[in-house]
């Protein structure tokens, strides 16, 4: 199946570079084998940016810089028939730290207009999420508004998110029935720290999901 880019635009899910809704193309592609794959990027990209667009680097199949192509890696557009559906899923996460927190709140709430037409188009195909860095934080939002089974696993790499954040997501009806790896590095330490410092927590004394969680369908990997 080839790649759907969609952006958040604000609030509303567009098709990267065309203005028709993204639910008409969504409803043309129509019911395919296997599952769908939804990739979000991290901090600093910008859709449409012409250093940091994350469909021409990380979500793009043959990306334009020296950085690793998630689609690739995943198996996507290598010509097997039940490889299922890869979803690029861009926002603005440029600016400061702050801005773009809030900017994930909106852009979650566009991914889950995303999810909630997929799932209405083949209810029984399995949706899974992979976020990095701030992409973590789409994808927890876009579980308060959902049913419980849209998705079924969130793969977070190295997050950038509180932990009451996560727990809080997790215990909505959608983020009950969630499975969440919460793929940690040493490596990113610094910027745990600096998150922690430059973004106010939902709850005192909170940390960085890099340090750690604890929640009964979640699963720390360092």
């Amino acid at each position: 199946m080839p790649i759907v880019r969609i952006n958040a635009e604000g609030t509303t899910p567009q098709l990267h570079r065309h203005r028709s809704p993204a639910s008409e193309h969504l409803r043309r592609i129509g019911a395919t084998p296997g599952p769908v794959i939804v990739m979000i990027h991290g901090y600093k990209y910008q859709p449409h940016h012409p250093v940091h667009c994350p469909h021409m680097g990380m979500m793009s199949r043959a990306p334009v810089c020296h950085t690793p192509s998630w689609p690739r890696w995943l198996g996507f557009e290598a010509g097997h028939a039940d490889e299922g559906l890869a979803v690029a899923f861009g926002w603005s996460a440029r600016g400061a730290l702050w801005h773009a927190q809030r900017r994930a709140v909106e852009a979650g709430q566009a991914l889950a207009q995303i999810l909630s037409e997929l799932h209405d188009i083949q209810p029984e195909r399995p949706i899974h999420v992979i976020a990095h860095s701030m992409g973590t934080e789409v994808a927890l939002e876009a579980l308060y508004h959902l049913p419980p089974g849209v998705i079924r696993r969130i793969l977070s790499l190295t997050g950038a998110c509180f932990a009451s954040r996560v727990t809080d997501a997790l215990e909505t009806p959608a983020g009950r029935v969630v499975e969440f790896f919460n793929m940690t590095s040493r490596e990113n330490d610094v910027f745990d720290a600096m998150f922690e410092w430059l973004v106010t927590p939902p709850a005192r004394g909170d940390r960085a999901i890099g340090q750690g969680l604890v929640a009964p369908n979640a699963l720390t990997v360092e």
